[in-house]
């Protein structure tokens, strides 16, 4: 009886492999789903991106990339870049391309004409792709900086106008000194007016920075150097008044004022100026020091400030303040009347401080305003009044701190936050926080409460060591000490979740670790149910052990070779037919031990079989037995090819048809015998007569 499949087994086993094949395709139809929605997310930025192979062929362009060229994104693929960019443009980039394809990442800025016809200014990073250590094709992204790019220029013009104003400050020396740890110091910028007051040259002070300290009063030394440890000490601007020989022999009186940056190899940068007050000292001769010290420290303070009587008249406002609110001087102030001032919420609790003042109730010293500017512009203050004397009176000093910026960041956070909270409850993964300190969740979403079976508050109680199975709990240990001990650990980790109902499911988990003064503190994570992906794994798997069971134990030898007739394939069947094992066929070019006269025919019906992309059926082969014998084979074969079209080998399957071979020749010689006997017993009987 014939070992061979029969044909409803074979029908059977192709019906398995279609529904094998469904499957497969519905996944991936649903990772397909996937790349959409990725690719509609680049395609939503106004970043042109793009990746393109080792031949800068196209492979992918988003949206924003086929706008700026005005073609649909689909007649960019398969291009190459030269024949899109303008020559020009091409020129200016390909020696970048070069490079990033030889394994560099590239970022450049470059100047283009947009499809308006306008001159615009765009950074360009290119990023190498590999495959192992060899270069597969890159990625680009390219950024419009025409906006940063004017706004550095408008920067530079301002800087040159602020040197041309510096230098023509006669009285005003901007300097910028960095005092090493070791207690040398070295002048990095001088403005022309060290000429005027020191008689040398900005170079030649900042080659030899004694040209300047020499100059210092013996009397004043002291005290400068007590007024800087102290603005070092309190991380705060140093400013002090000293006396200065001058070039002519006489003494002047300078006021220096800086600030201190300090540095990692302990310098300190000090940003500062010499202001010359020789005039101003001998005005302090008839007025009282107290006093125009006070007003002076007001007029020169970066807040705003007023000073204002018990029933809210303003006596003096600083430059700062009527900065603030764009006046240009304090009867402007006066003149506009303070409900125009405030914005009406703000305006409200004014009136109310007011009356409680008057009331003699507490008030806070410390509170925040809205004001409207002239220009209509609404800033936000910090407010601080007490109590002084001014010009030997009871009255009240406002100070005011614009923290209109900080009011932004404030409500970008707030934004920020509450996306990130829209984020976590509406994403499609389960996404958490964990503290383990207190080994407790800090935070789930509802995806996690939806695997999981648990409601919020129950998982409140629990961490994520808890939901594990002991499997997964131990891999879980495992990377967890790893961690503690500082090494590094992969991202993602697959573990089995155990329901609150007890059911079992497979999760990928990414964490992210939070550390906290070296200590690990907690994580945040990332996880996605892939239950479905693991059936379709297993399925495939047994799919694999039934299709390679159906091939180990086939009568008919399943082979598969290359190009260039070597074996990469056998099954043992082969030893059977051919009296070689698979292991001595897979590796090994085999065709010469085909017969002679069937060596032409098989290469020129390989031939026909890759060029018509057909296979063969039933042809019948003679094969060497290892014991020398000849074995007849039916052969079954089809060509494979790669993705491209290109020719990669061929597959089959052969028969051993010499039983049935020997048999035709066997009852093929007797019928030739016959015919023989018959004719001479017909020549035999024609002799007799």
């Amino acid at each position: 009886m014939s070992s061979n499949p029969t044909l409803e087994a074979l029908e059977q086993r192709i019906i398995i492999l279609e529904e094998e094949l469904a499957k497969a395709r519905h996944d991936k139809e649903a990772l397909h789903e996937k790349a959409e929605m990725f690719e509609n997310i680049i395609n939503g930025v106004s970043m042109l991106i793009t990746y393109m192979d080792t031949e800068e062929r196209y492979v992918f362009v988003n949206r924003a990339y086929a706008q700026w060229y005005e073609v649909n994104p689909k007649q960019l693929i398969g291009k190459r870049v030269a024949d899109i960019l303008k020559p020009d443009v091409y020129e200016r980039a390909s020696h970048n391309i070069k490079k990033v394809l030889s394994g560099q990442p590239v970022s450049y800025e470059n100047r283009v004409i947009d499809k308006y016809g306008r001159e615009c200014f765009v950074r360009a990073n290119y990023e190498p792709r590999f495959s192992g250590e060899q270069v597969k094709g890159f990625y680009t992204s390219i950024v419009d900086i025409t906006e940063s790019r004017q706004i550095e220029e408008a920067l530079r013009e301002s800087e040159s106008r602020i040197q041309t104003i510096s230098n023509n400050l006669a009285d005003v020396m901007i300097y910028q000194v960095i005092a090493k740890s070791d207690g040398s110091r070295k002048f990095t910028y001088l403005n022309d007016t060290v000429r005027i007051l020191y008689g040398v040259s900005p170079e030649e002070a900042m080659a030899d920075s004694s040209l300047i300290y020499s100059r210092i009063h013996e009397d004043d030394i002291a005290y400068l150097i007590e007024a800087e440890e102290k603005a070092i000490k309190t991380a705060s601007r140093f400013k002090a008044e000293a006396r200065v020989k001058e070039p002519s022999g006489g003494i002047r009186w300078s006021m220096y004022s800086s600030t201190p940056t300090f540095m990692k190899d302990g310098s300190v940068y000090w940003n500062g100026i010499e202001l010359v007050i020789t005039e101003r000292k001998r005005m302090e001769e008839t007025l009282k020091k107290s006093e125009e010290n006070f007003r002076r420290s007001i007029e020169d303070s970066p807040l705003g400030v007023r000073i204002v009587s018990e029933t809210g008249e303003t006596l003096f406002a600083n430059r700062a303040f009527l900065d603030i609110l764009v006046y240009q001087n304090i009867e402007e102030l006066k003149a506009t009347p303070a409900k125009e001032r405030y914005t009406p919420e703000s305006y409200a609790k004014y009136i109310e401080r007011r009356e409680k003042r008057k009331q003699g109730k507490f008030v806070p010293s410390e509170y925040q305003v809205s004001i409207v500017r002239k220009d209509g512009g609404i800033r936000h203050l910090r407010v601080f009044r007490k109590e002084i004397l001014w010009s030997g009176n009871p009255q009240f000093q406002v100070l005011y701190d614009d923290i209109t910026e900080q009011k932004k960041v404030e409500e970008a956070l707030r934004e920020s936050e509450s996306r990130y909270r829209d984020l976590v409850k509406y994403a499609p993964s389960g996404i958490y926080e964990v503290d383990y300190e207190t080994n407790r969740f800090v935070s789930v979403n509802d995806v996690i409460c939806e695997y999981t079976g648990y409601t919020r508050d129950e998982l409140m109680t629990m961490n994520l060591f808890d939901l594990l199975t002991e499997e997964s709990r131990r891999l879980m240990i495992q990377r967890l000490e790893k961690l503690y001990a500082g090494e590094q650990i992969p991202h993602n980790v697959e573990y089995c979740i155990r329901t609150k109902d007890g059911e079992l499911i497979w999760a990928i988990l990414n964490a992210r670790y939070i550390y906290e003064g070296g200590r690990l503190k907690g994580a945040t994570g990332i996880i996605n149910n892939i239950n479905a992906r693991k059936k379709t794994e297993e399925a495939l798997r047994e799919s694999e052990e039934k299709l390679k069971s159906i091939i180990s134990t086939s009568q008919e030898w399943i082979w598969a070779i290359d190009t260039k007739g070597i074996h990469t394939f056998s099954n043992p069947a082969c030893e059977n037919i051919l009296g070689y094992r698979a292991e001595e066929i897979v590796g090994e070019n085999w065709q010469h031990l085909l017969h002679e006269e069937d060596m032409k025919s098989i290469e020129q019906l390989l031939s026909r079989s890759a060029e018509q992309k057909t296979g063969w059926s039933n042809v019948t082969l003679r094969w060497q037995h290892r014991d020398g014998t000849c074995r007849y084979l039916e052969s079954n074969g089809v060509p494979i090819f790669d993705t491209d079209g290109t020719l990669k080998g061929f597959q089959g399957s052969d028969r051993d048809i010499t039983e049935r071979k020997l048999a035709e020749e066997y009852q093929r010689s007797m019928q030739e015998r016959l015919q023989r006997a018959e004719k001479m017993k017909y020549w035999g009987g024609w002799r007799a007569r």
